[in-house]
C-alpha cells in the first residue's frame, strides 16, 4: 500500500498546478474579452492554441447552465471558477485523514 504520506503530497502538488492554471484561464479569458486581439502564451501555434477555447460558447457554466438557466444566471461563472473551487477542495480534504486501519 503506498504511504498516505506521499499520495497526499503529490495530491496537493498537482491540486496547486490546477490552481494555477485556473487563474491564469480566468486571467486570459478576461483579458480577450476585453481586447480580443489579445495573444496569450498558450497560444503555441496554429493547432494548438487556447483563444479558440477561452472564446468559445463552453467557457461559462460549461455551456449548459446559460441555456437552460439563461445568461443572467448567478451560476453562469467561467469554468476557471469552478474549477478553482474543485482544486481548492480537493487541497483542502487531502489534509484530512478519512481512512479507517483495518
Amino acid at each position: 500500500m503506498a504511504n498516505t504520506g506521499v499520495v497526499n503530497f503529490f495530491t496537493r502538488g498537482l491540486s496547486l498546478a490546477g490552481i494555477g492554471l485556473c487563474v491564469y484561464a480566468f486571467f486570459v479569458s478576461t483579458a480577450l474579452q476585453q481586447n480580443p486581439k489579445h495573444a496569450p502564451y498558450c497560444n503555441i501555434d496554429a493547432q494548438f492554441n487556447c483563444t479558440n477555447y477561452l472564446t468559445s460558447k463552453h467557457i461559462k457554466g460549461f455551456g449548459l447552465v446559460g441555456k437552460y438557466l439563461g445568461e443572467k444566471s448567478p451560476l453562469n461563472q467561467p469554468n476557471a471558477f469552478y474549477g478553482l473551487g474543485v482544486y481548492a477542495a480537493i487541497t483542502l480534504f487531502s489534509k484530512f485523514h478519512f481512512y479507517e486501519e483495518v
